[in-house]
């Protein structure tokens, strides 16, 4: 007969618990930001039509490097960092870091969920490589990234980004 009561007892001295601290909680927040300075909204840039200079660079690239024809030329449109630190007579072996082989007979720009992008200074564009007939492969689909070095008049374009999207294709049967 005594636990009604002492329930009643317990949940009345819980309530007023509550209520007493919230109401006599005055304390301010006086650091706006607890967890550190202030992070700056990222700088948007907008987008640029793709510049032809830029254009003009992946073709050659996708004709050289990645076709492995003339290397001396790809090596002057490629940027330091995709390049791997290999010297020019490295890169002329072939053996290129970071790039696979493709017998590239065609080129072909392409904007898959709006991927592609140009800003003044660097640029992506969605490719997709056609093989020559004599390879016997599917084509292939990749990214181009370049990058804007110099000032000027020694402003250029250079490749700075190659990857293939969906891989490098097994050759088919004839």
């Amino acid at each position: 007969m005594l636990l009604p009561w002492i329930s009643g007892l317990i949940l009345l001295a819980g309530i007023a618990a509550v209520l007493g601290t919230y109401f006599s909680n005055t304390a301010e927040v006086t650091t706006k930001n607890p967890t550190g300075p202030v992070i700056p909204e990222p700088i948007v840039q907008k987008n640029v039509p793709f510049p032809d200079a830029a254009w003009r660079v992946a073709r050659e690239f996708a004709f050289t490097a990645i076709a492995r024809k003339h290397l001396a030329a790809s090596y002057a449109i490629t940027h330091p960092t995709l390049r791997s630190g290999y010297s020019l007579k490295q890169w002329e072996t072939g053996t290129l870091p970071n790039l696979v082989f493709f017998p590239t007979a065609q080129i072909l720009k392409y904007n898959w969920k709006n991927t592609n992008y140009a800003h003044p200074r660097d640029a992506q564009i969605n490719v997709i490589l056609l093989p020559t007939k004599a390879s016997h492969q599917q084509p292939l689909t990749a990214q181009i990234g370049l990058r804007k070095v110099g000032t000027g008049s020694h402003e250029r374009w250079l490749v700075d980004y190659f990857a293939p999207v969906s891989g490098p294709r097994v050759p088919t049967p004839k």
